[in-house]
């Protein structure tokens, strides 16, 4: 089937129209502004202090706040705190599996199912497992050593604390 080239500009047009066509959001502003924040707080003090490697991993763990769903505040922390937790054990599973190679695919994987289907069942909506997957990957391909694993993990913890504590603000 050929498009001819009235068919192709007309399509490029209606792409185009639909690229920059701003839709409205059901989202309060707050809610980027604090993502901003939570990821954003440990790059800062990352740049403040020089360790701008750890800030990374710091500001990696401010992604949680994008789970916060639109409910009554117990039930926000109670969910924030619960993506937490499972974002700091897929770091440190990936983490584990940068220092056994030949674990890495089958740890990675049974990761993946789990946090999949963990999502699954309770109905975690977008950006579902995405997230925990990435900061797993991310620390299975980060250089480092076995001492380095509580140091690093701690640092994923500490992104993880500061984005509760802007979800609470």
């Amino acid at each position: 089937m050929r498009i001819g080239k009235a068919d192709a500009v007309r399509m490029i047009r209606r792409e185009w129209r639909e690229l920059i066509t701003v839709y409205p959001s059901d989202r309060p502003w707050e809610m980027p502004f604090a993502a901003a924040l939570s990821s954003g707080i440990p790059m800062l003090a990352g740049a403040a202090y020089g360790r701008m490697g750890d800030a990374v991993v710091a500001s990696m763990a401010g992604l949680v706040f994008l789970y916060l769903p639109a409910t009554p505040l117990h039930h926000r922390m109670v969910t924030i705190m619960a993506c937490s937790f499972g974002m700091i054990c897929c770091y440190a599973t990936g983490v584990v599996s940068h220092l056994a190679p030949v674990a890495q695919v089958p740890l990675m994987t049974v990761a993946a199912i789990l946090v999949t289907m963990v999502c699954r069942y309770y109905r975690v909506g977008p950006p579902g497992s995405l997230f925990f997957i990435m900061v797993a990957a991310a620390a299975a391909y980060s250089p480092g050593m076995l001492g380095d694993l509580p140091y690093r993990v701690g640092m994923l913890a500490l992104g993880c604390i500061n984005a509760t504590a802007v979800a609470f603000i």
